[in-house]
């Protein structure tokens, strides 16, 4: 009897330890951290090779038939990226972008498979204050 209950836990022991190692591998894995552009630039020789973000504003953009070009800033350095896709509306210059994708070592730019831009200005709140239509006085 005290022989089946040891095994009973001995196998539940295990198949918990084996549900948490599944979950927090699958959360590792599923989390994506972004670089700033310095990072980015800092670390580009163990990076070139991996998907990763960045994150910066964009500037010098320049639309193409069928890509995009642009650079992305940061606080002093300047990243060249190609995006090839639907850019979203409110990308434009200054605003703040995340692109996701690689260093392209052969075209000196960063290949972007994605493109994640906000305009902080179109999503402030309201000033209750200031005329709206559910203000109190």
């Amino acid at each position: 009897m005290r022989s089946t209950k040891k095994k009973l836990l001995i196998t539940v022991l295990f198949i918990s330890a084996l549900l948490f190692y599944l979950m927090s591998s699958s959360f590792t894995n599923s989390v994506v951290y972004y670089y700033s552009v310095e990072e980015f630039e800092s670390q580009l020789d163990k990076l070139q090779d991996r998907g990763v973000r960045v994150n910066g504003k964009a500037t010098s953009i320049q639309k193409g038939q069928r890509e995009c070009r642009f650079e992305v800033v940061g606080r002093k350095d300047r990243l060249p990226v190609a995006y090839e896709g639907l850019l979203p509306d409110t990308f434009k210059e200054g605003a703040e972008v995340v692109v996701e994708g690689h260093w392209d070592s052969g075209q000196r730019h960063f290949h972007a498979t994605n493109l994640l831009a906000k305009c902080p200005s179109k999503y402030e709140g309201k000033d209750y204050k200031q005329g709206h239509p559910r203000a109190k006085s």
